[in-house]
C-alpha cells in the first residue's frame, strides 16, 4: 500500500541551505531526502531511497517526524 508522501514545508533554498549547514551524516541523509522529494526528482519513498542508499522504511520514519 502506498502512503501518501507529506507536504514538505521548507523551500528548495532552505533545504540546500540547511543540508550545507549540517554535519551529522545521519541528518545529511534526511535533508537530502527531503531535498530530492520537493526537488520532484524523486515522487516516491523508494525512488529517494535510491540516492541516500537507506532503507524505504527510514524514509518513512523520516518523513513522519
Amino acid at each position: 500500500m502506498k502512503k501518501k508522501l507529506p507536504e514538505i514545508r521548507e523551500s528548495l533554498s532552505e533545504l540546500k541551505e540547511l543540508l550545507k549547514a549540517e554535519e551529522d551524516s545521519r541528518k545529511q541523509q534526511h535533508l537530502q531526502a527531503l531535498y530530492l522529494l520537493k526537488s520532484q526528482p524523486a515522487e516516491t519513498r523508494k525512488q529517494v531511497t535510491q540516492r541516500p542508499g537507506v532503507h524505504r522504511d527510514t524514509v518513512g520514519r523520516w518523513l513522519a517526524s
